[in-house]
């Protein structure tokens, strides 16, 4: 409960800093892989899924940025092969967070970025159509290379870290991301 007051919280203040221009949005969808999930499975399973970001964001100097958004880490999923026939598993990872963001400009086209947030993700893990859910407390990392098209539009490269966690095993996660970052 203190995650969603603390992120309201900072919803309102981006709101309030909007009129003062420096807001931008970051919309950023890829390739997820869980690089472990599937290494306690056999038969058939697929580590890959779709990972996305959205973002909004508030420059509160010239290369730092403080951002709220959402984060879907994607899904892994197969088939168990200790048992017959082989039940069906998944496991999804999303949710909320809050971060800063770093940015380098390395000519006035193209620029570089780090971004680090804290996230209440949410675990979800179905097992033979049974789903059970575990909320985590997750640092998320992520670094990537901007293009600029326009003024305030840079089509954007990223890749980022974070995990999928459930009764504490925990398989790391990569997305590999192509998106936009508009400016208003």
């Amino acid at each position: 409960m203190k995650m969603k007051s603390m992120l309201l919280a900072l919803a309102a203040a981006l709101a309030a800093c909007a009129a003062q221009a420096q807001v931008y949005v970051v919309a950023s969808g890829g390739l997820s892989q869980a690089e472990e999930f599937c290494d306690r499975y056999t038969v058939r399973c697929k580590e890959s899924g779709t990972g996305l970001k959205l973002l909004v964001g508030q420059h509160i100097g010239p290369d730092i940025g403080l951002e709220i958004g959402y984060y879907s880490l994607g899904k892994a999923s197969g088939l168990d092969g200790y048992y017959s026939p082989a039940p069906s598993f998944s496991i999804r990872t999303d949710g909320p967070g809050v971060g800063l963001a770093g940015f380098l400009e390395l000519t006035p086209q193209v620029r570089l970025f780090a971004r680090g947030a804290l996230a209440a993700m949410n675990t979800r893990f179905t097992y033979d159509g049974v789903t059970e859910s575990d909320r985590n407390l997750t640092l998320l990392l992520g670094a990537g290379l901007g293009l600029q098209l326009q003024r305030n539009l840079s089509l954007d490269l990223s890749v980022d870290f974070g995990k999928h966690e459930y009764r504490g095993a925990t398989s790391p996660v990569t997305v590999v991301g192509l998106g936009i970052t508009a400016g208003f």
